[in-house]
């Protein structure tokens, strides 16, 4: 039973300009479960990325220009993915290895244990014992669901089948939920799903040591 009236709130930020059709099932499947819980969603548009940080908190505003700016310069000179990991890298590191109060108030999910993940990593395959949020769900990459019996392996990363069976219908998603219905076909073994995450998570381990190694290229 939910809480009446509870204090929560869902909210998506989207960079300005972007075609909310193109993330048509992301928002309406995080809509319907705001509604079905009775939290508040909120959408609004992000005017784009500032060059200074406009945090009002002067300290504050000084240790994330500090912080950051190595990581940043590799950011700005960024020509492919391989760099853009190792920028994602960099951040990662400095977060988790920050030594000032600040940061340390930020708490940095190990691979694996985090509330959303990548789909492609075990081929849409998922299971509610192991997840909460997919990422990745642009409508022009949605393929039909194949017929046959899914793995739950890593797979294309521009494709994905939709754990939904049906539409939406954001009227209907009340307490008495009567349009979010599952695809059964994609509700994995969690055993095997937690095997691929874990492998990935030790692959993606090596890899952020050889991106860390690579950042005084930059």
């Amino acid at each position: 039973m939910r809480h009446k009236n509870p204090k929560v709130a869902i909210l998506v930020v989207v960079s300005n300009g972007t075609d909310l059709e193109e993330y048509r099932i992301s928002l309406d499947s995080v809509k319907c479960y705001a509604r079905i819980h009775g939290y508040q969603f909120i959408l609004i548009r992000d005017t784009g990325p500032n060059e200074t940080c406009q945090q009002k908190d002067l300290f504050l505003a000084q240790k994330l220009q500090l912080y950051s700016r190595n990581c940043l310069k590799i950011f700005k000179n960024s020509k492919s993915f391989e760099d853009l990991f190792i920028f994602e890298a960099c951040i990662r590191n400095l977060l988790e290895n920050a030594e000032n109060r600040i940061f340390q108030k930020i708490k940095i999910l190990p691979k694996g244990r985090s509330w959303v993940r990548d789909g492609w990593i075990t081929n849409s395959q998922w299971s509610r014992h192991v997840d909460f949020m997919l990422h990745g769900w642009k409508m022009s990459q949605l393929r039909e669901t194949p017929k046959w019996v899914l793995k739950s392996i890593p797979t294309a990363r521009n494709q994905w089948f939709s754990p939904f069976s049906g539409e939406f219908h954001v009227e209907k998603c009340t307490e008495s939920n009567s349009t979010w219905y599952y695809d059964v076909k994609l509700i994995g073994d969690v055993e095997e799903i937690q095997k691929s995450l874990r492998k990935m998570a030790d692959n993606v381990e090596v890899m952020k040591k050889k991106a860390l190694a690579k950042i005084n290229n930059f």
